[in-house]
């Protein structure tokens, strides 16, 4: 089959037309893929970091977890799905046994694989996938569509942790996609001032589109600052960072008001100095937000079947399997903002 390949340490991602289709195993399908986007994290695969808890990227592997498609095959053991059913997933492949799968909380599962990162993912025109890991894309719902599911996850399971009270501000730090799809969830839910804090005026003015009453470019201007004063010197209720990048993290704490909520969604593995004072002093509540539930990707497709969330407005390219290198460019090139690729696309 075709396939965007991770072949070896260090920088790139190859395309190759000579892989191996993989098999469904136990309690697995086999999905034919129709959409899968470009993940921040995918950018850390394509340089050759290390991301999460790996030791070293576990080359040769495909990479790809934000997808959906149809399903091809079926395994074993799998009941509730059937060929040609139109489905996008999550991405974790988890024991089923440890403490935190038993509670309800598989993404901290203590032996967890993901999808396109330690185990095959969906650059490629099939992939193999858990079957507790569907969900079934409602009619009329494209794969575009569906594929951007796993995204604004990402940027809804913060306000799953939130306390969330009516009329509520909330400063979101950073405009790529997860900082745009967090804008689009806040509105819905009913905040107040919503301030978006990032750079360049295409991306501040999509933040303005998906719901942001304010956008502040901090190349232009001091964030920290003209957070406080649009809130009348008091600063956000809810500050949520979305950039993953160190030195944001300390405009992110300087950003909110006294007892406010702050919610780390973006990660790095760079280390960060933050004075506990500013923690102390203000009596801040911090949590951070990994992954999602299964609940959270059925409101997600909810969001986006209802019309409350538009996803389609945040990508800007859609290109061929082929094309992987063009895809990487253009978003190391900051050319694009999500990119889309469509393994059937000629």
């Amino acid at each position: 089959m075709r396939a965007a390949v991770k072949s070896r340490p260090g920088r790139g991602i190859e395309f190759r037309n000579d892989v191996e289709r993989p098999t469904p195993g136990t309690g697995e399908v086999l999905l034919r893929v129709r959409s899968v986007g470009i993940c921040g994290s995918d950018i850390h695969i394509y340089e050759g970091h290390d991301i999460g808890n790996l030791p070293k990227l576990p080359v040769p592997f495909i990479p790809g977890h934000e997808f959906a498609g149809s399903i091809e095959s079926i395994g074993d053991q799998v009941d509730g799905y059937k060929v040609g059913d139109r489905v996008c997933a999550e991405i974790t492949a988890t024991c089923g046994r440890c403490y935190f799968c038993r509670t309800e909380q598989r993404i901290f599962c203590t032996a967890i694989r993901e999808i396109g990162v330690d185990r095959d993912g969906a650059y490629a025109e099939y992939v193999t996938v858990p079957a507790y890991d569907l969900h079934k894309l409602p009619e009329g719902m494209t794969y575009e569509q569906g594929s951007l599911v796993e995204p604004l996850a990402a940027a809804l399971h913060p306000f799953e942790r939130l306390d969330i009270g009516i009329g509520d501000s909330i400063a979101v730090l950073g405009a790529g996609p997860i900082g745009l799809f967090a804008i689009a969830v806040a509105k819905s839910l009913g905040y107040g001032k919503i301030m978006a804090v990032g750079r360049r005026s295409d991306r501040l003015q999509l933040a303005r589109d998906f719901g942001a009453d304010h956008a502040f470019d901090i190349d232009k201007e001091d964030g920290v600052e003209k957070v406080v004063q649009t809130t009348d010197g008091i600063g956000a209720d809810v500050v949520l960072e979305a950039t993953g990048n160190p030195k944001a993290l300390e405009q992110t704490f300087r950003m909110s008001r006294k007892d406010g909520q702050i919610c780390l969604a973006g990660a790095t593995l760079e280390q960060s100095v933050i004075s506990s004072s500013l923690i102390v002093g203000k009596s801040l509540r911090v949590m951070g937000s990994f992954d999602y539930t299964w609940l959270t990707f059925e409101r997600c497709i909810g969001l986006i079947g209802s019309g409350k969330v538009d996803v389609n407005k945040v990508v800007s390219h859609r290109l061929r399997l082929e094309d992987v290198q063009e895809a990487f460019r253009l978003i190391l090139n900051k050319e694009a903002i999500k990119v889309l690729m469509l393994p059937e696309r000629t």
